[in-house]
C-alpha cells in the first residue's frame, strides 16, 4: 500500500512541474500593453503572447455597433519608448464577423509577430482602425 501512495506522490510531483507556468523574459514583462478606444471598432483585449519563443501581440477586435457595415479594418501596434515616442508601427488587415441575423457580431482575432522589438520599448498601444490601410 505504501508503494502505490509514494508512486502517487511521485505522479503528482511531476505533473506539477508541467503545469508551473513559466515567467515571462524580463524584457517583456516590463512592456505594459493599452487599448486606444475606437469609433467604430473596439479592442476587446490585447496582450503579449509567447509560443515557441517567438513573441507575438495578440487580442480581439469587435464592432461597436451591431448596425454598422462591415467595412476592411486594420490594427496597429504602436511600439512607444518612456517619452511616449513611437520606435516602430506595426499593422495587419483584420476581418470583423457580421454576426447571425439575431446575434451580435462575435470578436475577430488577431495575432502580430513581433519578433525584432525596439530596445527601448516600454509600452505598446494598439488600436483599430476602418478602412484596409491609413489614408493619406
Amino acid at each position: 500500500m505504501k508503494k502505490h501512495h509514494l508512486l502517487l506522490c511521485l505522479i503528482v510531483a511531476g505533473l506539477t512541474g508541467c503545469t508551473t507556468i513559466q515567467p515571462p523574459p524580463a524584457r517583456v514583462s516590463a512592456v505594459t500593453v493599452a487599448k486606444a478606444p475606437g469609433q467604430d471598432v473596439h479592442i476587446l483585449d490585447a496582450y503579449i503572447s509567447e509560443t515557441d519563443g517567438h513573441l507575438a501581440v495578440c487580442g480581439r477586435a469587435k464592432q461597436a455597433f451591431k448596425w454598422t457595415r462591415i467595412v476592411p479594418t486594420h490594427v496597429d501596434v504602436q511600439f512607444l519608448d518612456a517619452n511616449g515616442q513611437q520606435l516602430a508601427l506595426k499593422n495587419v488587415p483584420i476581418q470583423l464577423n457580421k454576426g447571425s441575423r439575431h446575434s451580435y457580431p462575435y470578436p475577430a482575432s488577431f495575432q502580430i509577430p513581433s519578433e525584432s522589438w525596439p530596445q527601448a520599448t516600454v509600452r505598446i498601444l494598439v488600436s483599430a482602425h476602418e478602412g484596409a490601410t491609413h489614408q493619406p
